[in-house]
């Protein structure tokens, strides 16, 4: 690119035509007289000092409406504009004015028009400068010209035109086999009837698909279309319906959700977006007189987006090929990027690139009166900044340069312009739609298979890409069983969990999409009657917010057979509207539903609707609550997903317990956490785990002891303990109690191993007080329990008289006092809870002698309430309420 002064020195002007009356307005400054038009003899191609011109200079059969664009690639100073010298004058409709603006990407100088130009003319454009960067630097002059097109492709098409567009399914393909009324899933209709023209589904599989929704906008070309959510059970979470067909129902990377609908009540074709209220908030559409096609939009991250438009015009094909008709009607293609202001920021045409004879199609005969020798179907933005083009009549995949408009690369095994070797795959994709870039730089598409070697069958495919070797490498495919082949439509969604959604396009034989598991196997599978297809489908998380419930999930736990469990949900309209809850249902008569339904909730008000779990079989049962509010055309729902147990009263089996400490050895009198682990209820889930007690086992006391299997994890109970000694590590048995929600427990017993920290205290420390007969530097009488030798002196001692006590009182500076009479010596274990039964404090644990003992519980941090004492030995329990006072 030459800079404004190696430009200024390189041309020369070979001279100046002033025109009396030309002007242009620019963008917030009054209308200006500029009456130059600047035509220039260059040494070079006018515009290349520019990276982007539009129109493409010396190109033909441009929109009458089309605006005037240049990019040098630079920032622009937008007050700059203000001073720019620039002219458009066509050769019968005289010059033009206009608004100059500058697009959002602050580099894009664009000029609209106020009224179009004449069909067929020729238009001339001068720029002479007068705009300068960022920098200060001005930009340099531009001089071109291009022909305006003959038929304005804002007109309206004619019927058979817009059949020859329309992807190859017919306008009436015939009568519909089956019901529109009858609805194969038998719970989508539990508690009354489904909108008018509800689409009738049909659940052929849900095999633990992903979470999620699926968004398909089934149709037929005859009939109205339809949006539609449906969740892993085919029911539905959203539909609407739309007065003409609709298409590409999707969630787009903002959140929002668009589809494309067909012209009605005199509105011309767009794409619409909804917001979580399912609310039109915005509309995308082509622009330059250009008639917005249904097959994408991409929404950018820089809020621009990517259209498609078809372009039909006049072409003499006997000028073309043998045979051909000289008034022969051939559609182009347009591709567009259009800004937040609806600015058209990038054009690209398929005139000013492709050739009519690229067309690689039966449905595309040179010969014919109508010829749509590109059919676009799909935009990509790829990894680099480019585009991706699919071509369905050229078997072509095209990358196009987002600066120029420059064609990077062509590809297609059965394309007439292929430059890449493929690998794996000799069949090639044919009449492919939905070119997607995968984050790991493969591509995928939907090989639709046209006119291949029988049998037909379409697929899903991905390519591993290499653009410098042009190597395309097909490292996966998917093929039905039996095969579907579907001649038209059809894509394939890959989500980042590996996850796969297929839309098998126009086929009349169900399934009409399968969504698969990321090893490939069938997730989920739906069918629809007849003829009727959904142009795409996908999964993708989805809530909307039309009304919401505070949770999106219920599980009652266990529940023993014959008893039950409620809990509620609250449902709110935080809309500005009203809304009428007129249907609360669950699948699963396990779970029954009491809702004040029909309700109509104003702005911001709630209800509150009741579930009951009473299990009717033991073990893990799940359904879903529905929450819909309906009318004839419309239908708005919240899903609940429900669970819970059933069980009867057996223990979990402690048998398997384990234990293991989470750190070396502590000093003394500090926390030590043990993890028990193992323990499951009958149904295999974990159960609450209560250590009772903590024994140093005496067949592993000594030095000797290195307890070589030794794990070091995170641990889930605490237990206090103290110093033992000089020793690499200890071996301690630990009792404990499993109890599930149903109220069953054992009682077990584990080992584990204790690794010594050799650079913590003395030896000695804490043991003041030792019982005789202790080692040296033994544990004094603790929560472990004493040394052996005092142990036994303990137990010999150990009948005095009584039976197990607790009592329980207010002390001063907010303690409680706990009074407790043991009868005899052993392991005990004294704890605090609360009203919810989660452990709050534990006062004592592990081996202690007979008779009356006092704890005291310091309440300071604990909130003033009930809570209750619990005292536990090997064959008694106690619990005593405790009133905390502040």
């Amino acid at each position: 690119m030459r800079s404004a002064g190696s430009h200024a020195s390189r041309k020369r002007i070979a001279r100046l035509l002033i025109i009396a009356g030309a002007a242009v307005l620019l963008a917030g400054i009054p209308k200006t007289a500029l009456s130059l038009v600047l035509q220039r003899d260059y040494e070079s191609t006018p515009g290349e000092d520019f990276e982007y011109v539009s129109p493409r200079p010396a190109s033909a059969m441009v929109s009458p409406w089309n605006n005037i664009a240049f990019r040098q690639g630079r920032p622009i100073d937008a007050r700059s504009l203000a001073a720019a010298r620039f002219s458009v004058v066509g050769a019968s409709s005289g010059p033009h004015d206009g608004v100059l603006v500058l697009a959002d990407d602050s580099k894009t100088v664009v000029f609209r028009p106020f009224v179009p130009f004449a069909p067929g003319e020729s238009v001339q454009v001068a720029f002479d400068g007068g705009i300068r960067t960022a920098a200060g630097e001005e930009l340099p002059p531009l001089v071109f010209g291009f022909t305006v097109a003959a038929v304005d492709p804002a007109e309206p098409w004619e019927p058979w035109l817009s059949e020859a567009l329309s992807d190859g399914f017919p306008l009436d393909p015939g009568p519909e086999s089956g019901s529109p009324a009858a609805v194969q899933n038998p719970t989508a209709a539990a508690c009354g009837p489904l909108p008018t023209s509800y689409p009738p589904f049909r659940l052929m599989l849900s095999n633990q698909p992903e979470p999620g929704y699926v968004f398909l906008s089934p149709f037929r070309t005859v009939l109205p279309g339809h949006l539609v959510i449906v969740d892993n059970l085919g029911n539905p979470i959203f539909y609407r319906r739309i007065p003409m067909p609709s298409t590409d129902f999707k969630r787009q990377p903002d959140g929002r959700l668009t589809y494309f609908a067909q012209s009605f009540q005199g509105s011309l074709p767009k794409f619409y977006a909804l917001d979580e209220s399912y609310t039109v908030v915005d509309s995308f559409a082509t622009g330059n007189g250009y008639r917005t096609d249904s097959h994408d939009l991409q929404l950018l991250q820089n809020g621009h987006a990517l259209l498609l438009s078809y372009d039909p015009q006049t072409v003499r094909m006997d000028t073309v090929v043998a045979g051909g008709r000289p008034n022969a009607i051939v559609t182009g293609l347009i591709l567009q990027e259009i800004d937040a202001a609806k600015n058209v920021v990038f054009q690209w045409r398929s005139w000013d690139h492709f050739k009519i004879t690229d067309a690689a199609s039966p449905e595309a005969p040179l010969t014919a009166g109508a010829i749509d020798y590109v059919h676009g179907n799909a935009v990509e933005l790829d990894l680099d900044g480019n585009l991706l083009l699919s071509c369905r009549h050229m078997n072509e995949i095209t990358k196009i340069s987002r600066q120029t408009g420059e064609i990077l690369w062509r590809m297609g095994l059965k394309a007439k312009n292929n430059q890449f070797t493929f690998v794996n795959d000799t069949r090639g994709f044919s009449h492919q739609h939905d070119i997607r870039r995968l984050p790991n730089g493969h591509i995928t598409l939907f090989d639709n298979g046209n006119a291949l070697v029988p049998p037909l069958y379409s697929r899903a495919v991905e390519y591993e890409v290499d653009e410098v070797a042009k190597r395309a490498t097909l490292v996966w495919e998917y093929r039905n069983t039996p095969d579907t082949y579907g001649s038209f439509m059809g894509n394939v969604q890959r989500r980042p969990g590996g996850g796969t959604m297929i839309g098998w396009g126009g086929t009349n034989l169900d399934p009409k999409l399968t969504d698969l598991h990321a090893d490939g196997t069938k997730a989920f599978e739906l069918g629809m009657v007849g003829a009727v297809w959904t142009y795409r489908a996908f999964r993708f998380p989805w809530r909307t917010n039309r009304f919401v419930t505070d949770e999106t999930s219920l599980d009652f736990g266990n529940v023993l057979l014959g008893s039950s469990a409620s809990r509620s949900l609250l449902v709110r309209n935080p809309s500005t509207a009203a809304i009428t809850i007129d249907c609360a249902f669950s699948t699963n008569p396990s779970f029954e539903v009491q809702a004040p339904v029909p309700a109509t909730l104003a702005p911001g008000e709630d209800m509150k609707v009741e579930v009951r779990f009473q299990p009717s079989l033991e073990g893990r049962i799940e359904g879903k609550l529905y929450l819909r509010s309906t009318t004839t055309v419309e239908l708005i729902a919240q899903d609940v997903e429900l669970a819970g147990t059933g069980v009867t009263n057996r223990p979990p089996d402690c048998s398997v317990a384990r234990a293991t400490p989470s750190e070396l050895w502590p000093p003394s009198h500090e926390l030590v956490p043990i993890a028990i682990e193992g323990v499951t209820d009958p149904d295999g889930d974990p159960v609450t785990i209560e250590v009772t007690s903590v024994t140093q086992n005496e067949d592993f006391h000594g030095s000797g002891s290195s307890c070589p299997d030794a794990v070091v994890e995170d641990g889930a109970a605490w237990v206090r303990a103290e110093r033992a000694g000089p020793e690499s590590s200890r071996l301690y048995e630990i009792g404990f109690t499993a109890r599930d929600p149903s109220g069953a427990s054992c009682e077990g017993a584990v080992r584990v191993c204790v690794p010594h920290d050799r650079g913590a205290e003395d030896p000695g420390a804490g043991n003041e007080g030792a019982p005789a007969g202790c080692e040296g530097g033994g544990p004094a009488v603790s929560s472990l329990g004493p040394c052996p030798e005092a142990r036994r002196q303990l137990s010999e001692d150990a009948a005095a008289p009584g039976r197990l006590a607790l009592r329980t009182g207010q002390e001063d500076g907010g303690s409680v006092a706990i009074d407790f009479t043991l009868a005899k010596a052993g392991e005990m274990s004294l704890a605090i809870f609360d009203l919810a039964g989660r452990r709050v404090a534990t006062l004592g644990s592990g081996w202690r002698g007979a008779g009356s003992q006092r704890a005291v519980w310091s309440t300071a941090g604990v909130s003033a309430g009930m809570y209750f004492c619990r005292i536990r030995t090997g064959s008694e329990e106690i619990v005593r309420p405790v009133l905390v006072l502040r």
